[in-house]
């Protein structure tokens, strides 16, 4: 596991199958917000906002339960 994904686990927003959150896992991008490096900043942001969106209409803030939403 990578430490940032190390970092989610401590946290307790990151699961390991069979936990049934695991489906709500963020995805990782590799990025670098350095200008003249800037690599993968939108996507990593886009994803973030994507969730919280998700986690707000179908989990009442928190990452929905069932895979279906």
């Amino acid at each position: 596991a990578s430490e940032f994904e190390q970092i989610l686990k401590e946290e307790e927003l990151w699961y390991d199958p069979p936990h049934k959150l695991t489906f709500w896992d963020p995805i990782i991008y590799e990025s670098c917000a350095l200008y003249n490096k800037k690599r993968e900043i939108y996507r990593s942001f886009y994803e973030c906002a994507r969730r919280t969106v998700l986690y707000h209409i179908y989990g009442n803030g928190t990452a929905p339960l069932d895979n279906e939403s």
